[in-house]
């Protein structure tokens, strides 16, 4: 297995490595297609999904491996659809401003980097810039049977508040949240 330096430094993936992190969720779609189809699920076009890493709304990391190519990458954001799912589950007082919830939108690891930590590193870089912008509440969803993302949420604090079905796929997810 491949390891990174430990000094490694998180850099902002912005629309020039959006295409990059695009790739590199194809492939991880493609790897787990067979075997565990409702761990990550997309629902952005390619070109929305390529648009977040230029939206206002949202911020985007990457790991860089020693041949720069990225190990993995994470976006949050405060997208107004994204956090309707977790308004039930926040007092309205706090939902209703701008900025107090934030909403981690996807970390995905590169292949050959599994195993290494970096979920866990993606977490704590994103909530670290959520809080830094006003954040109270961090939020996220996950699918019930990815065992290996589900023990990071609880690792990092988050605690489920519900479930939902996915409408395109109809696989579940949990609705997890964080207080900070």
């Amino acid at each position: 297995m491949k390891s990174l330096p430990r000094d490694y430094c998180p850099v902002v993936c912005d629309s020039s490595r959006a295409q990059e992190c695009l790739d590199m969720c194809k492939a991880i779609l493609a790897d787990i297609a067979d075997k565990n189809p409702s761990w990550y699920i997309i629902d952005e076009t390619d070109d929305e999904y390529r648009a977040l890493f230029s939206s206002p709304e949202c911020f985007a990391l990457g790991i860089e491996a020693p041949d720069g190519t990225l190990a993995g990458c994470g976006v949050a954001s405060y997208r107004a659809a994204e956090l309707e799912r977790f308004r039930p589950f926040i007092p309205e007082e706090d939902f209703a401003v701008s900025g107090r919830v934030g909403y981690i939108e996807f970390i995905q690891v590169a292949l050959g980097y599994r195993g290494l930590g970096f979920q866990r590193v993606f977490f704590r870089e994103l909530e670290k810039l959520l809080v830094e912008r006003g954040a109270k509440y961090l939020t996220s969803v996950v699918s019930p049977d990815n065992r290996y993302s589900l023990a990071n949420f609880h690792k990092e604090g988050y605690r489920e508040v519900g479930r939902y079905v996915h409408q395109r796929t109809g696989y579940p997810r949990l609705i997890m949240i964080k207080n900070v």
